[in-house]
């Protein structure tokens, strides 16, 4: 009823206006509200509104009440299964015809030139009063136990240990790639702890200028470790290699714990090594945080780890070079072994070095023919005599021998233009966390984004109802004061 019927009946017979409307309100609230039940998608809720007995109406709301509960635990289990961010691994053959070729380390197996080498450590031990010599033809079996100790002073003195090692034209007869002759440019230079001086053919470059390689990409681009991923191979053998390409990608957070962001102490190892643009190796973060530690317990690192002295000082930002250890002083072992062995230690110090999450690696098929052919061995006697190493006194009468008994040849090939690919994808994606959702709710209730759209649409007439009584409220009470 409109308020002038309401006037006019209150003013005929004997009721107050005020009772007349006292339900008016109300019955325009649930009949909103009725209207969406009776009308809406969602099932059980239609038949709640339209149910005319008492038995009736429980039990749709018993049946409603009951599946809402049920898809309830399931959405929750799907929203749960999202968040445990499950992955799954995919393998994929991919025939790339033109690849970049790998980046291929090599060493003398001899770390250091005896030549070289034999002066000053006879100097060194007969300072410590260990010999009393000057025969610089032979180590003798006192002398052994002192090599580490005469490198450590080098490496503590600050003096540079290259003179001591192979240089490239030492042990390199000749380099052929794709039918051109290699040069020095297309060679790095870096240290190994075991076997010293070691060379890097088409390793990734930080410029952008090429030489010999074809590519500015190299197919490897981690700093070489020889002294755990790399081969042996005997002299006076011609070795093949046949090589296949494999690479991975991982899913960084919060998928998997990975990462490739190289660390300061790593960065700083990485510029002492020609201009190659490494990236983070796994294996090189956790060899620099163990010998952070030990430096922390001795303040100094182990000396067969003397690669990675570029320490970041505990407890600072302070990049360092730290000394190294005398080999007799068994601090740095007992350290190393403590943080081996302590998942404590080694989440302390050694937590940002993850697996990496783009790896790029070779399987390697090898063979080897018998020996060194007469031909080759004549081809480079003169570049041996000439090398700057000094030849043996019988060297005129045995020197094919000694060609054939200490000089290898390898040839490096790609076996297949197929790429090997593993890659890491998200076992449930948000597409599939919204498809679970929704099949959950519209196998149980019904509900979906339109049933939602119901569900506001009631909502926004009711609010809009309301709005709409306290404007009249206020207008009535204007009027009342007039």
């Amino acid at each position: 009823m409109t308020d002038t019927t309401i006037r006019h009946i209150a003013t005929v017979f004997p009721v107050s206006a005020d009772a007349l409307k006292s339900n008016s309100k109300f019955r325009r609230r649930r009949s909103i509200i009725r209207e969406f039940s009776l009308n809406t998608s969602t099932h059980g809720i239609p038949g709640i509104a339209r149910s005319e007995s008492l038995h009736n109406r429980l039990f749709w709301t018993v049946c409603l009440i009951l599946f809402t509960g049920i898809m309830t635990y399931f959405i929750t289990q799907a929203i749960r299964a999202y968040f445990s961010y499950p992955t799954q691994t995919s393998v994929s053959f991919v025939v790339k015809r033109s690849q970049p070729f790998p980046a291929v380390s090599f060493c003398n197996y001899a770390p250091a030139r005896f030549d070289r080498f034999i002066g000053p450590f006879v100097n060194y031990t007969n300072s410590r009063n260990i010999t009393n010599t000057n025969d610089t033809s032979t180590i003798i079996p006192q002398q052994f136990g002192y090599i580490l100790d005469f490198f450590q002073q080098i490496f503590n003195s600050g003096e540079m240990v290259t003179p001591y090692l192979f240089s490239l034209n030492n042990i390199l007869l000749e380099c052929i790639y794709n039918g051109a002759s290699c040069t020095k440019d297309d060679f790095i230079s870096f240290v190994s702890s075991t076997h010293g001086g070691c060379y890097t053919f088409n390793a990734q470059l930080k410029s952008s200028n090429k030489t010999l390689r074809q590519t500015t990409e190299s197919g490897n681009n981690e700093l070489p470790l020889i002294e755990v991923a790399g081969m042996e191979l005997a002299p006076g053998y011609r070795h093949k290699l046949s090589y296949k390409k494999r690479t991975s990608q991982l899913l960084s957070s919060p998928y998997s714990e990975c990462t490739n962001k190289i660390t300061r102490p790593m960065q700083a190892m990485f510029d002492r090594y020609g201009g190659a643009d490494y990236v983070y190796s796994p294996g090189i973060c956790n060899s620099i945080c163990v010998q952070t530690y030990v430096y922390q317990e001795c303040k100094c690192v182990n000396p067969l780890q003397f690669t990675f002295r570029t320490i970041i000082r505990p407890g600072t930002n302070e990049i360092l070079t730290a000394p190294v250890c005398n080999s007799s002083d068994s601090c740095y072992s007992n350290a190393s072994d403590r943080i081996t062995n302590s998942d404590s230690i080694w989440n302390q110090f050694c937590s940002d070095c993850l697996q990496a999450c783009s790896t790029v690696d070779f399987t390697i098929v090898p063979s080897a023919a018998a020996t060194l052919s007469v031909e080759y061995a004549y081809i480079y006697k003169s570049t041996v005599e000439n090398s700057g190493i000094p030849i043996p006194t019988d060297w005129s009468d045995s020197w094919l021998t000694m060609m054939q008994k200490n000089y290898i040849a390898v040839d490096i090939v790609s076996e297949t233009t197929r790429v090997e690919t593993y890659r890491e994808d998200p076992s449930i994606s948000p597409v599939d966390l919204i498809s679970n959702v929704g099949g959950q709710t519209g196998l149980w209730i019904g509900i979906s984004f339109l049933s939602l759209m119901e569900l506001v649409e009631m909502l926004y007439r009711l609010l809009r109802y309301h709005c709409h009584l306290v404007r009249t409220r206020i207008q009535n009470e204007d009027d009342t004061h007039l």
